[in-house]
């Protein structure tokens, strides 16, 4: 049976923006961005398993232990050649089957790298194309629309 599997972008903001004297995290722990957030609420309601897709470090699972903050993600991305060297570098730890649907919680960049390592799998780009405030108003309702019964975890899926 195709399972659905999450990855979500990883974001800016960390435990130790706050207070850098913070200890070690796992990786879903340290990111802490309302984005992020609500991305991971998604994750937990609609799909089967979760990665996070770092610009720097390349795809995360959960329970990866992070030191410290390491990301500038707005050069990381500029360099998009490393961002996907960074990827394809990771992609071992992502467990995808052929048939499995990965829903893409994050911007373009992320869409379009998980699209090229994995193209014999369905990539759905939930958020692609919104603004920032765009992407936390229909993540938002999603979530609170799939947890009324009133739709469905992929929107316009059969």
């Amino acid at each position: 049976m195709a399972r659905r599997i999450c990855v979500i972008g990883s974001g800016q903001r960390t435990v130790w923006d706050d207070n850098p004297e913070e200890p070690p995290r796992r990786a879903v722990e340290a990111y802490t961005s309302r984005l992020f957030k609500l991305a991971l609420s998604y994750a937990e309601i609609c799909c089967d398993s979760l990665y996070i897709l770092s610009p720097t470090l390349g795809f995360l699972k959960p329970d990866d232990v992070l030191h410290e903050h390491f990301e500038d993600t707005r050069k990381a991305v500029r360099e998009l050649k490393t961002v996907r060297d960074n990827a394809k570098r990771t992609m071992h730890k992502v467990r995808v089957s052929e048939g499995d649907v990965i829903v893409v919680l994050g911007g373009f960049w992320h869409y379009d790298v998980v699209r090229r390592l994995f193209p014999r799998n369905r990539v759905v780009g939930l958020l692609r194309g919104l603004s920032v405030n765009e992407k936390y108003r229909y993540l938002g309702r999603l979530i609170s629309r799939i947890d009324m019964g009133q739709a469905d975890c992929i929107p316009g899926q059969d």
